[in-house]
């Protein structure tokens, strides 16, 4: 089987994960004898993160809790700030990020510190080209006016304001997401933080 929270498999006959310490019979039923992790979907299989995440969904369908950070919060409930803050400020996400990278054990919470970086990198490299770009027009309407040419040119602002929205609502939509831990699926940045995890 799989440990619920942290993904790394688990002996059968094990009381915790060796890896995290997650005890494994608290989210057992009460009403039942049954095993409900492996009913969960927690043995078996592979531990890629698709799997994980299907065994966890299964698993909260089943009446498990969400793990507790450090900080007393949920698992999904950190997640889901670290996804607000790259909306906030960059300095609260790499904090948060670097926080979560060197004292929390959850494997979920610390891909998700990962991808929200990553992404807000990507919306803020998409901003920098296009501020660049529209540097480089102004020079050339400089040059263009001193031959008494007027052409304005410039980045579509329409465009920029889509992409802005599309960030906002991107990170806000991902964020509810991450309160069920609930993961962002983009299959390079997946297959990189899964590399070198």
């Amino acid at each position: 089987m799989y440990c619920p929270n942290c993904g790394n498999p688990v002996p059968d006959e094990s009381a915790s994960c060796p890896a995290c310490g997650t005890l494994l019979n608290q989210g057992r039923r009460q009403e039942g004898t049954n095993d409900t992790y492996q009913q969960a979907g927690f043995s078996g299989g592979t531990a890629d993160s698709d799997s994980r995440q299907d065994a966890w969904n299964q698993a909260q369908q089943a009446g498990f809790q969400q793990p507790r950070t450090r900080l007393g919060i949920t698992v999904g409930m950190l997640g889901a700030a670290i996804y607000v803050s790259a909306l906030i400020s960059p300095v609260v996400l790499g904090l948060l990020a670097i926080y979560v990278l060197f004292l929390e054990e959850n494997h979920w919470l610390k891909a998700s510190a990962i991808k929200a970086v990553i992404c807000y990198l990507g919306f803020f490299v998409v901003f920098q080209v296009i501020d660049g770009i529209n540097y480089f027009l102004s020079i050339i309407n400089r040059m263009m006016s001193m031959v008494h040419w007027y052409p304005d040119l410039s980045f579509p602002g329409s465009i920029t304001d889509a992409l802005s929205i599309c960030r906002i609502v991107s990170f806000l939509v991902v964020a509810f997401g991450a309160l069920k831990m609930r993961d962002l699926r983009i299959d390079r940045i997946d297959e990189f933080v899964e590399t070198h995890m």
